[in-house]
């Protein structure tokens, strides 16, 4: 058998409108000659129909024409061939003038599949290195932005860059009709005077026969009854119950007393007799029949046993706590979970999960041994002790939750149907989610697409970006950590803020709940010290933001405020002055937030504490009232230094912040025309 022999090939490219150069696939010398001749003296390219690098190899040979040239070019090749056990059929080419050089390709991506790739190619690609990357399929219009991304203006390339979009849209065709295919790589194109040219190809098809093709619509199986059961249970039966709340079982118990009025309880355990004044149940048969769902806190070995119980009792729900499957390697556990809840009729949130909290609490999160806020924010996670973190780091800031989801291993429900949920999930209008990797990168997708299309905002923080990371993640869940670019790029194209850490989540997340989002770039900046304007205005500019010079009208208004010594230009510098008279901020904000040039205002103070911190937050909290753009504020000093006037903006619904950057990323979540993938 011929290695490597490519099986779709150059007349595929031909078929779908991909311009490629001209070209023969040669039986034999004599037809090679007559092609040559047919070129009238062009040079021509003769190469193996292979796969493997054909310069490293002797498979490529470049220049000859028509005569004793080619026929020292074929031998040549025809011996290096043999060698490899490859040999004619050959393919010979016209030689394609140089002009710069472009690249695509498809990869086949672990968690996303099918990933368009295309940039700069040749020199450009040490020189410039710009890529853009999109998911297949692809529209008219992905393509045009694909190439609109290179930013290819100013290296006065030929006109026929234009067609480059239309070969990519056509690639994309190519591939959704031919699945089959792993790798494809086109490189270099040739960017002609009026036209592109391929002028080499590799394909590579997939070692099995792929299944059913990826681009059929992904429509998100409805897991929404089963999640409402979990969100807003009428009565849970808890199997594994304690009266002891340093095990899982008996602290989610507590919970439910103490915080579910009104839901009946079934608590199960062997021993029976009562928990607290509840009876406990000795069996899950002994339970009536219909709960609406069921916490399983017992060992992994008892779990596909209970769930064949829970299916007889017709309780279709569980939340399973039990870890020891896919996330220490066994599978085999976990798939016979998965089995027996298929064939019972039982939905699970797990395994190895920390449980949701809802309107009612179905976990052992130590997360509600604190203080609790209602809100819009609701957390998504494949890690329950992170989440724990988010959920005690956001009722410190005073920041509401409405829902806390602890997905575990994915065994059945994942994390696209409770993202699908929330969607239509009245309570939440922001959604924080930590990731570590997806078990159905398609499914997940169309579910961000859904969140967009609604308006209700999500931000991300993914874990295993880096190759040690990636290793840590698939031991802690057993999943697959996917490709840095194509998760930023799908994220970017479905208007996810992504972030780098838990602060930074926290701080996103109550910038969207609090503030509206900006209609713009433009930022107005105040600040009690020089050193703060200076500060701020390089984290801006950084990330994107414009710092626009104010009206001469806003100008003269700020005159009418300021010291005479004090400068009315962007950013807005109080001077010390705000000191002995800190409702000067308060009067400065109004003109620079009214301005028509103005999108949002930030709010940089330093060392001012007591009386007058306390002032300035009223002043701060006063302006807000009377706008309609968002606010932040970077107060320069430790929390505990200025607590009160930290918790008077809290309480107003003002993001405030010990540190520059994390105000200005706060900002940026806030503003759709930066915020996409990039925090």
């Amino acid at each position: 058998m011929v290695p490597n022999r490519m099986i779709l090939g150059w007349e595929t490219l031909s078929a779908y409108g991909i311009p490629v150069a001209r070209h023969l696939k040669a039986e034999n010398l004599i037809q090679a000659q007559a092609f040559a001749e047919s070129l009238a003296g062009t040079a021509v390219c003769l190469k193996a129909d292979t796969n493997e690098h054909k310069a490293a190899n002797g498979l490529v040979f470049v220049g000859a024409t028509a005569g004793a040239g080619l026929n020292s070019a074929w031998r040549k090749l025809e011996e290096n061939s043999n060698l490899r056990g490859l040999g004619p059929p050959f393919l010979i080419q016209e030689l394609v003038a140089p002009g710069p050089e472009l690249f695509a390709g498809i990869i086949n991506d672990a968690d996303f599949g099918h990933v368009i790739v295309a940039g700069l190619g040749g020199r450009l690609i040490e020189a410039i290195g710009r890529r853009s990357l999109r998911v297949l399929p692809i529209t008219k219009e992905d393509s045009v932005a694909m190439v609109a991304e290179l930013s290819l203006e100013n290296l006065q390339l030929p006109k026929s860059i234009a067609s480059f979009s239309n070969a990519l849209f056509n690639l994309s065709k190519l591939v959704t009709d031919h699945p089959e295919i792993d790798e494809l790589d086109l490189n270099p194109i040739i960017l002609g005077e009026t036209s592109i040219t391929v002028v080499d190809l590799r394909i590579v098809l997939q070692k099995s026969k792929p299944g059913k093709s990826q681009y059929s619509e992904i429509l998100l199986e409805d897991a929404r009854p089963a999640i409402s059961r979990f969100i807003s249970p009428k009565s849970v039966t808890v199997i594994g119950a304690s009266s002891d709340t340093s095990k899982p079982g008996g602290r989610a118990f507590d919970y439910l007393l103490r915080l579910a009025p009104g839901v009946s309880l079934y608590p199960v355990n062997s021993k029976g007799g009562e928990i607290n004044g509840v009876k406990v149940f000795k069996s899950i048969s002994e339970l009536p029949i219909g709960i609406d769902t069921a916490i399983i806190a017992t060992p992994a070995s008892s779990i596909p046993t209970l769930i064949q119980e829970l299916g007889k009792q017709e309780i279709s729900t569980a939340v399973v706590f039990g870890s020891g499957f896919s996330e220490t390697g066994n599978k085999a556990l976990e798939l016979e979970v998965l089995d027996v809840a298929r064939k019972n009729g039982v939905r699970i949130c797990g395994v190895n999960a920390m449980g949701l909290i809802g309107d009612v609490p179905l976990t052992f999160s130590q997360a509600l041994l604190t203080e609790s806020y209602s809100g819009g924010v609701t957390f998504l996670t494949q890690s329950g002790a992170i989440g724990g973190s988010l959920l005690i780091g956001a009722w410190s800031h005073g920041l509401g939750t409405a829902r806390f989801i602890s997905v575990g291993n994915e065994t059945d429900l994942g994390l696209h149907d409770f993202l699908d949920f929330l969607i239509y999930d009245e309570s939440t209008k922001v959604i924080g989610i930590f990731l570590e990797g997806l078990r159905d990168g398609d499914k997940f997708k169309a579910a961000l697409k859904k969140c967009k299309s609604v308006g209700k905002k999500i931000v991300i923080l993914r874990a295993g970006r880096s190759a040690v990371g990636a290793q840590s993640v698939l031991s802690h869940t057993g999943a697959l950590a996917g490709s840095e670019a194509v998760y930023n790029q799908v994220f970017k194209n479905e208007g996810v803020v992504t972030v780098s850490d838990i602060d930074e989540l926290l701080s996103a997340c109550e910038a969207l709940e609090w503030q509206p989002q900006s209609a713009g770039i433009r930022v107005g900046v105040l600040s009690t010290s020089g050193g703060g304007c200076s500060l701020i205005a390089d984290h801006l500019t950084d990330l994107g933001f414009e710092i626009p010079k104010l009206s001469p009208e806003t100008q003269e208004d700020l005159k009418l405020i300021l010291p005479a010594f004090a400068p009315t230009r962007n950013p807005i510098d109080t001077t010390g002055t705000i000191a002995g008279d800190p409702s000067l901020l308060g009067r400065i904000i109004s003109p620079v937030i009214n301005s028509p040039i103005i999108d949002s205002v930030i709010i940089g103070i330093s060392a001012l504490v007591g009386d007058a911190a306390i002032h300035i937050a009223k002043s701060i909290v006063e302006a807000s009232v009377h706008s309609n753009k968002p606010i932040v504020v970077a107060w320069m000093l430790p929390e505990s230094a200025v607590a009160e006037p930290f918790r008077m903006l809290r309480e107003n619904r003002i993001p405030v912040y010990p540190s520059i950057g994390a105000a200005c990323k706060a900002l940026l979540a806030l503003t759709p025309q930066l915020n996409e993938g990039n925090i």
